[in-house]
């Protein structure tokens, strides 16, 4: 089951669902299944890539200042944007 995010109108987050953590070769077979042309393959790991990329922007930002201009979300965003060029 992928993860579902609903956001209020501010943008914010209100509910997760729980998604398993794929595997090392779970992920290498997504990557591979993309590779080879597969749109399905991209849907199931684009979840997973930005759950990683929340995951350490926050660890990132844990070391930031408390008024750092730059949030969490916006980390990934420029993150997010600089990997599909």
């Amino acid at each position: 089951m992928a993860a579902r995010k609903i956001f209020d109108r501010a943008g914010r987050g209100t509910q997760n669902e729980a998604m398993p953590a794929p595997s090392e070769i779970e992920l290498t077979l997504l990557l591979k299944a993309w590779s080879a042309g597969d749109p399905t393959a991209l849907e199931r790991l684009v979840p997973h890539v930005q759950r990683e990329l929340h995951r350490l922007a926050s660890l990132y930002m844990v070391g930031e200042r408390v008024d750092h201009p730059l949030q969490t979300t916006a980390l990934i965003n420029e993150v997010y944007i600089r990997l599909i060029e």
